[in-house]
């Protein structure tokens, strides 16, 4: 993602994401990076940052450790992070200017009121996806500040980039050129974290049968087959317990508990079925649809 993006998720104040959501778009077009280190043989960096690695190396406890309370823990310009293993709340935000990436040989689990990137932000590159778990839960609560940069007010709970590169790849996208490019599946590169339903389903149904897709067919894959009805509420999560291939491109998938509604599943009314199961998360705390904002 290059330029001014913002995601504002269920949690930030109404008013804060229409005044950051305004200004971002009165901004695009001034967004620059805060540095030039992007490392191209890595990652698809643009022409304004491809100038390489960052110039030193900083460790990313010590970092959180020296940070002065009430500021965010800042990955400086000219300066490359790597994290590994941490778990813990960064409680007055995290910003990265420089480089941030994460070490694929533990699990991370940040909490944070936002995420501001106008330098690198990566889990995964074009070689490889992350294939551990990477958890960033924006979380605010009553003495969080909000994020106020480029003379915008983005509120809290906000994961913003203003020209940065954010690349993240996860476990669920294990062909690069899936991530990279539109045309991809058209290309014949098969996808694998959607398809569609391969005959209809009908209410009380334990199988359904999909075109294959690995991601949807795996054992213990969380999945979500939408609503072919006007009513989006008949979307339904299931777990996939096993699979078999029944011919051809098409694989019956047994779920851990029967479909409430009919789904359909032929010519252009075919639901589509997709694996919402994620190595790589970036979320709004649970329970902050329930706080009213």
């Amino acid at each position: 993602m290059i330029a001014a993006l913002v995601v504002a998720l269920l949690c930030a104040p109404a008013a804060a994401v229409e005044n950051a959501l305004h200004d971002t778009r009165a901004a695009l077009g001034d967004a620059l990076p805060c540095c030039a280190f992007c490392d191209a043989t890595r990652l698809p960096c643009p022409p304004s940052m491809d100038a390489g690695p960052a110039s030193r190396t900083l460790n990313f406890d010590e970092l959180v450790r020296d940070t002065t309370p009430g500021a965010p823990v800042t990955i400086p310009c000219g300066a490359r992070v790597e994290i590994s293993g941490f778990r813990g709340r960064l409680a007055d935000g995290l910003r990265v200017e420089g480089e941030l990436s994460f070490r694929d040989d533990a699990d991370v689990d940040i909490s944070t009121p936002y995420v501001y990137v106008c330098g690198v932000l990566a889990a995964g590159t074009l070689d490889a996806p992350h294939e551990s778990l990477l958890s960033i839960t924006l979380a605010a609560d009553d003495h969080s500040k909000p994020l106020d940069a480029d003379g915008i007010d983005y509120g809290t709970e906000v994961f913003a980039t203003f020209g940065g590169l954010i690349f993240l790849r996860g476990a669920a996208c294990p062909d690069a050129r899936l991530f990279s490019s539109r045309t991809a599946v058209e290309a014949g590169v098969p996808r694998t974290t959607w398809t569609h339903l391969a005959a209809p389903a009908f209410p009380g149904a334990r199988t359904v049968r999909v075109a294959s897709a690995a991601e949807v067919e795996s054992p213990g894959a969380r999945i979500v087959v939408a609503s072919t009805d006007w009513d989006d509420a008949q979307t339904e999560q299931r777990t996939v317990l096993s699979s078999r291939r029944t011919g051809g491109d098409v694989v019956e998938l047994t779920l851990d508990e029967p479909l409430a509604f009919a789904h359909g599943g032929s010519g252009d009314v075919a639901a589509e079925v997709a694996a919402v199961s994620r190595n790589v998360r970036i979320r709004g705390a649970p329970g902050c649809a329930q706080r009213g904002s």
